[in-house]
C-alpha cells in the first residue's frame, strides 16, 4: 500500500512552482478523466479525510456554495494559477468554516505539520472536485472556465 501522505507532501513541496500552472487546466484534466459518479465519490472521500470533530462534513456545503459566482468569473479562469486558487480556497475556508478559522490561521508550507498539510490538501482537492463537477455538468460553465470536455465543448 502506498504512502497516504505522498500526494499532500508532493503538493506542498511543489506549491510555489504551481504559480505557472493555470488552474483551469487542472479542471480540464479532471473532467476528461473522471465521470460524474467518480467526482461525487472523490468529494465524499475528501470530506471524510477531515477529523471527525472538524464539522467539515456539515460545513462543506456552505463553504463550497461561496464559490457559485466564481463558476462564471471569466477573468479568474483566464488568470488564476493553482497557487492563486489554493490561496483563495484557504481564505474562503477561514471565513466560512469554524475548523479552518480556528486551526488554519495561516497558509501551510512544506514545513507545516502533516495534519495541517493533509487538511489543506483535502480542502484544495474537495474544492477542485466541486468545480470539476459543475464544469462536467454544464457547458456554459466550461465556456466561462475556458475549457472543453470533448471536441464539441
Amino acid at each position: 500500500m502506498g504512502d497516504i501522505n505522498k500526494a499532500p507532501n508532493d503538493f506542498f513541496v511543489n506549491l510555489e512552482n504551481t504559480k505557472t500552472i493555470r488552474y483551469n487546466s487542472v479542471i480540464q484534466i479532471q473532467i476528461k478523466s473522471l465521470n460524474e459518479k467518480k467526482l461525487l465519490q472523490a468529494m465524499q472521500f475528501e470530506v471524510s479525510q477531515f477529523p471527525e470533530d472538524s464539522q467539515i462534513d456539515n460545513q462543506h456545503t456552505l463553504y463550497l456554495g461561496s464559490f457559485q459566482t466564481w463558476l462564471h468569473d471569466v477573468q479568474f479562469w483566464k488568470e488564476a494559477s493553482v497557487l492563486d486558487a489554493f490561496k483563495l480556497f484557504m481564505r474562503v475556508a477561514r471565513h466560512d468554516t469554524y475548523y479552518f478559522k480556528k486551526f488554519h490561521k495561516e497558509n501551510p508550507t512544506n514545513e507545516s505539520s502533516q495534519q495541517i498539510k493533509n487538511d489543506c490538501f483535502a480542502l484544495y482537492q474537495l474544492t477542485t472536485l466541486w468545480f470539476s463537477l459543475h464544469a462536467f455538468r454544464d457547458r456554459t460553465i466550461r465556456k466561462s472556465m475556458g475549457i472543453k470536455k470533448n471536441i464539441f465543448g
